[in-house]
């Protein structure tokens, strides 16, 4: 599928990478690449019958971390996982800014996961959950600019 000499792949053929930043869930949330099991050594350690990506969803990236959210290779496209563009990190680079300076939060340091949610409009919006252990302690919210 989109195992290619031993490296994962987004579906457009794109080689899957650790720290790549990525939208899942249908192109509502965005998250890191925490880690790929692709060896079969490790496939079959965990019993798994084909690569696995897995995510992280709270930012900022820690590569230390060993949580995330596992994906099958044969869900990518239809789960919608693809990494983001140039343009979009643009986009999520202004919205970031404009959730610092609603919540005067350092997101470089605060954990907080990052999505988008259509309104009752019928626009989107950036949301921006801040994290606190496991609770959730705050939420920002910025609109979204097409294109």
């Amino acid at each position: 599928m989109w195992l290619n000499g031993g490296q994962m792949n987004y579906p457009n053929g794109g080689e899957i990478k650790v720290g790549d930043l990525i939208w899942w869930n249908d192109g509502y949330a965005i998250a890191y690449v925490q880690s790929l099991l692709e060896a079969e050594e490790e496939l079959a350690e965990w019993g798994l019958e084909e690569p696995h990506l897995f995510l992280a969803n709270i930012h900022p990236f820690d590569p230390t971390s060993v949580a995330g959210i596992g994906y099958p290779q044969s869900v990518l496209e239809e789960d919608g996982v693809r990494l983001l563009t140039d343009a979009e990190k643009e986009q999520l680079a202004a919205a970031t800014a404009g959730a610092a300076q609603a919540t005067d939060v350092d997101f470089t340091v605060v954990p907080h996961s990052i999505g988008l949610e259509d309104t009752e409009n019928g626009e989107r919006e950036w949301v921006f959950s801040l994290i606190e252990g496991e609770d959730l302690v705050e939420t920002a919210r910025i609109p979204f600019e097409e294109g």
